[in-house]
C-alpha cells in the first residue's frame, strides 16, 4: 500500500472525509491550531469583524469545499478564539438572549424538518438552527440545577458520562449503527405516522446504547488501552467531587 492510501484514510479518502467520518473534526482542528497565530493576529486588530464575516459566510454557504479547512471549523474556532482573546463572558452574553434564541431555534428546527421531509432542504435554515442550538446548549448548561436535590443528583450522574462523549462521537458511524438505521427504515410499521415518529424520537437513545456496547466490548478486548482510560476518568471524577 502506498503513502497516498494511508493519507487518504486519515485525511480525505472517504468522499472528502477520513475513513472514520467523524474524525473530520480532529483533522480540521489540527489545521486550526496551525492557523491560530494568524487568527489571533486578525482578532487583535479587527476585533469582532472576522467573527461576523465568517459566521455570515457559514450561514450563506458560499465557502468553497476545502478538505481540512472547512467553514465550520473556521467560523466556530474563530468565534471561540474571539471570546478568549477579548475575555468575554460567553455564558453572560448568551444568557441575555437565551429565551428568544431558544424560541427561534425551535421554530428553525420544525422548519428544517419540514423542508427536509418534502425533499427541499434549505441550507441556511439548517445552519441557523445549528447556531441557535449551540447558544441554547450553553444557556441550558449554565442553568442546570445545583445542590443535593434529586434532580441535581440525576444531572451529576449524567455528567459522569462525559468521559464517553468523544468515544460515542467517533463510534456513532460504525457499521452496527448503520445497520440499525437500515433496519428501522425497512420496518413495515413505519407506514403508521405515530410509530414512525416514535422510532424517530428513540433513535438517538438506541444509537447511544449501541455505542456504549461498543465501549464495553473494546474495554474487554483492549484492557490495556481502555482500562487506563477508565482509571484516568475515575481519578478525575474523584478530584472534582
Amino acid at each position: 500500500l502506498n503513502s497516498h492510501y494511508w493519507v487518504g484514510l486519515l485525511w480525505d479518502g472517504n468522499r472528502g472525509y477520513p475513513a472514520n467520518v467523524p474524525l473530520w473534526y480532529v483533522r480540521d482542528l489540527m489545521v486550526m491550531c496551525l492557523l491560530s497565530p494568524v487568527i489571533y493576529w486578525l482578532l487583535s486588530r479587527l476585533r469582532v469583524l472576522p467573527v461576523v464575516t465568517l459566521l455570515a459566510v457559514y450561514l450563506a454557504g458560499v465557502f468553497p469545499p476545502i478538505h481540512g479547512l472547512s467553514i465550520e471549523a473556521l467560523a466556530f474556532f474563530t468565534t471561540g478564539a474571539y471570546f478568549a482573546v477579548s475575555r468575554t463572558d460567553v455564558v453572560g452574553v448568551f444568557g441575555r438572549v437565551g429565551v428568544p434564541v431558544a424560541v427561534a431555534t425551535v421554530l428553525l428546527m420544525f422548519a428544517d424538518l419540514y423542508f427536509r421531509a418534502v425533499g427541499a432542504p434549505i441550507a441556511v435554515i439548517h445552519r441557523g438552527f445549528i447556531m441557535g442550538f449551540l447558544v441554547s446548549v450553553f444557556v441550558a448548561a449554565d442553568r442546570l440545577p445545583t445542590g443535593n436535590g434529586a434532580v441535581s443528583r440525576v444531572w451529576k450522574r449524567l455528567g459522569r458520562m462525559g468521559g464517553y462523549v468523544f468515544f460515542v462521537y467517533c463510534a456513532h458511524t460504525l457499521q452496527l449503527v448503520i445497520w440499525y438505521d437500515q433496519l428501522t427504515e425497512q420496518l413495515p410499521l413505519l407506514r403508521y405516522p405515530a410509530l414512525n415518529l416514535a422510532v424517530y424520537l428513540t433513535k438517538p437513545f438506541v444509537k447511544l446504547l449501541i455505542c456504549w456496547a461498543y465501549y464495553a466490548l473494546f474495554l474487554r478486548l483492549f484492557p490495556a488501552l481502555f482500562g487506563e482510560r477508565e482509571r484516568a476518568k475515575s481519578s478525575l471524577l474523584k478530584t472534582t467531587e
